[in-house]
């Protein structure tokens, strides 16, 4: 008698298991549905962009993305989606990968290297993929599954050694280095800070990937031209970045990962369009910069584009003219041998109506000491009928103005300021406003153009060394000219009542035209 081998049939419901499992594994946007509906057990109101995250960090997975940058506004689920939820998916499909995140906060990174842990860690995951962790290693800070996987998190100004990302020798997607807003707004604004975190993707984290094919994934809203997002893009590491940008409202019309209008709202649900414009109109700056992720308005931040003045021909009761410096150079920087910071030289002039003209000439470039003293005296040998030459008296520029006087030049004076560069600046306004300050049309000074954009972006500019040499010439002209204010309305008044009895007025000017853009 010969006995059958029973063969044990899977029941329908074990199917239809194991083929949603299939299906999760292979649909990170329904594993996200999921996870909201069976783990957290809370609604997720979904709209288009979550698809496209997830569009965006499949296609990483795939390898069709690699280092990638994405911008998008604060609150609009890219922490859940890119930080938590994508590398729990990824451990479902490869549970050797190893992960490192970093945020601008310790306490940020912990709680969401905890939340992908508790995922993994959650009964209904565990089902349907096992992947046990390591008694050994469950800290926050870095914990590990038993298939030697790895997820290590800390502060993006913290300590990184014992991290990485990535397998080396790996054929398929082996983790990645997950960063999640690099910085905060307030650190944005301080040089200091912000060039700290830039420099760190150079000094240490580029060294983070164990492999030349692990991705290295920034999520953030931007909050200045130099931060991390524009530090990159502007090409200072060797690393090549897919930028994808998801303003709060389009700007310019559908792209491979966006679909909408010129217009239209990111998430009507969270903001709808009217949202976004009382938004726009409360702060223009946080607005351009963390939700539209350009840092300045397209109206410029405190220097708007309605304030620019321009002439052709300048005029010639100008009776009072200085040369201002800004002197922050060096010879070079660490970063693919590029030099750093630019010194700038400008002329100004007061007129007898209480106007300030910028002249048609400067100097701006990339200079160290001996061709700054070059640069300093050809400003003089060409604009030799000044009152003043401006210095800012530290740093550079105290060894520029003992040159100086040391070789005969008369009229050095060393600037101390006062206040910070945006309370310098935003003192200045007024007179913008009123149209008292003139630039040289681009027709005759092309270079303008720049420094007009550098007045817009400020305070959020990569570079404000033409806005120091300007509010530093203004605030002289202001402080040491003759003529005040109330003495310039009564020369108006004056000339008005010469004009009015057929007499010349006593100041001849050449034709002034004015443009305003």
């Amino acid at each position: 008698m010969v006995e059958s081998n029973s063969i044990e049939i899977p029941s329908v419901e074990s199917i239809d298991f194991q083929l949603e499992t299939l299906e999760l594994e292979n649909d990170f946007f329904k594993f996200v549905l999921w996870v909201f509906k069976t783990i957290y057990i809370k609604p997720f109101i979904i709209n288009w962009h979550h698809k496209a995250l997830c569009k965006i960090m499949m296609d990483i997975y795939n390898g069709k993305l690699h280092h990638t940058i994405i911008n998008i506004p604060p609150r609009y689920t890219k922490t859940e989606i890119v930080i938590k939820l994508f590398p729990a998916w990824c451990y479902a499909k490869n549970s050797r990968c190893n992960f490192f995140h970093v945020s601008y906060s310790d306490d940020l990174a912990l709680s969401n290297s905890s939340a992908v842990k508790s995922i993994i860690e959650s009964v209904e995951y565990q089902a349907r993929w096992h992947v046990p962790l390591r008694k050994d290693t469950t800290a926050k800070k870095k914990w590990k599954t038993e298939s030697d996987g790895e997820f290590g998190a800390t502060a993006s100004g913290g300590q990184v050694t014992g991290f990485g990302a990535g397998v080396l020798g790996s054929e398929e997607f082996s983790g990645a280095f997950l960063i999640d807003d690099p910085i905060k707004p307030d650190d944005a604004k301080s040089d200091t800070i912000r060039k700290s975190i830039n420099d760190r993707f150079n000094e240490t984290f580029k060294s983070r990937l164990n492999d030349k094919k692990t991705p290295m994934i920034i999520i953030m809203q931007r909050v200045h031209e130099d931060d991390p997002t524009g530090y990159l893009l502007d090409g200072n590491t060797e690393l090549e970045f897919t930028h994808i940008n998801l303003p709060a409202l389009n700007e310019n019309g559908p792209s491979k990962y966006d679909k909408r209008e010129i217009g239209e709202a990111l998430w009507s649900f969270k903001h709808n369009e009217l949202d976004l414009e009382q938004m726009r109109l409360k702060s223009a700056m946080v607005f351009a910069g963390q939700y539209q992720q350009r840092p300045a308005p397209k109206e410029g931040n405190i220097f708007k584009e309605s304030y620019f003045k321009f002439y052709t021909e300048l005029p010639e009761d100008i009776y009072y003219k200085c040369h201002s410096w800004d002197m922050t150079f060096k010879e070079k920087s660490k970063t693919k041998n590029k030099e750093t910071d630019f010194v700038v030289g400008t002329e100004w002039g007061k007129n007898r109506d209480g106007d300030f003209y910028l002249f048609p000439d400067m100097v701006r470039n990339r200079m160290g000491f001996d061709k700054t003293l070059t640069a300093v005296k050809y400003f003089i040998e060409n604009h030799s009928d000044f009152k003043a030459i401006l210095i800012e008296d530290k740093a550079n520029g105290s060894a520029i103005i003992d040159r100086l006087r040391n070789s005969g030049v008369k009229r050095v004076i060393e600037i101390e300021p006062n206040g910070t560069k945006l309370e310098r600046a935003e003192s200045q306004i007024p007179l913008f406003k009123s149209g008292n300050i003139y630039f040289p049309d681009p027709s005759i000074a092309p270079w303008v153009n720049d420094f007009i954009n550098e007045l817009k972006v400020f305070p959020n500019g990569k570079n404000d060394d033409q806005v120091d040499s300007m509010t530093q010439a203004i605030q002289h002209l202001e402080e040491s000219t003759n003529f005040s204010m109330a003495e310039t309305n009564k020369n108006k008044e004056k000339k008005m009542f010469r004009n009015e009895f057929g007499k010349s007025s006593t100041t001849k000017k050449k034709r002034l035209q004015v443009k305003s853009y």
